[in-house]
Order: structure tokens, then sequence, then C-alpha cells
């Protein structure tokens, strides 16, 4: 069976980066997927792919945001660079947006 995540290399402009896409249903048992996939990719994800999200719920949410903290503190970049309307609505309801989900790449900016 295969995973409802997928993680992928995209060459960008002779520069490769990490494109993790988000499962179109990711609530908590996901989340914990989501986690223990990132975690094992350690920094090189890069960028997030939310396009095919139907769900996300608060478990999600957090794993995102940690995500972006451990980028922001080390001084690594991480982009949202797709999003779905259902995406983009259940972080505004959760309080969020996807600017909280990102990290610059810079150390000390965000």
């Amino acid at each position: 069976m295969q995973s409802a995540l997928s993680v992928k290399l995209q060459a960008m402009s002779s520069v490769h980066s990490t494109l993790l896409i988000l499962p179109p249903y990711l609530k908590t048992d996901s989340a914990e997927e989501l986690r223990a996939r990132m975690l094992s990719a350690g920094d090189c994800i890069e960028e997030l792919d939310a396009g095919e999200v139907t769900f996300i719920g608060f478990a999600g949410v957090q794993v995102l945001l940690a995500a972006a903290g451990s980028a922001r503190r080390d001084g690594r970049s991480l982009k949202v660079v797709r999003t779905s309307a259902a995406f983009l609505q259940s972080l505004e309801w959760l309080g969020f947006s996807t600017t909280d989900l990102e990290s610059e790449g810079k150390k000390g900016v965000n």
C-alpha cells in the first residue's frame, strides 16, 4: 500500500530542493506520519505542496508550525508553494496563515 505522503526531489534552476506533497486529508494519525516523514527527511525539505489538501486538523498544523520554527532557528528556507481553498480555510479557522508555516532562510529573520 502506498503512503498518503509523498516526498520527491525537484530540480529548480540547477539547484535541488525537496518538495513535500501533503496528503488530501491530514488528521491526527496522518499528522504523526507527516512528522515522522519530515524528521526522516532531515533538513532537506524546502517546499510544502498543500494543493490537494481537503482537510487539515490542528495536529497537522502543529507539525507544520514546528517544522517552520525549526527552519527559522536553523536559518533554512521553507515555503508553501501551492495551496487548496480548503487548506487556506482550515488555517484561517485555526487562526493561522501560510506565512506562519514558512521561513525565509536567514537566521534571526523570522
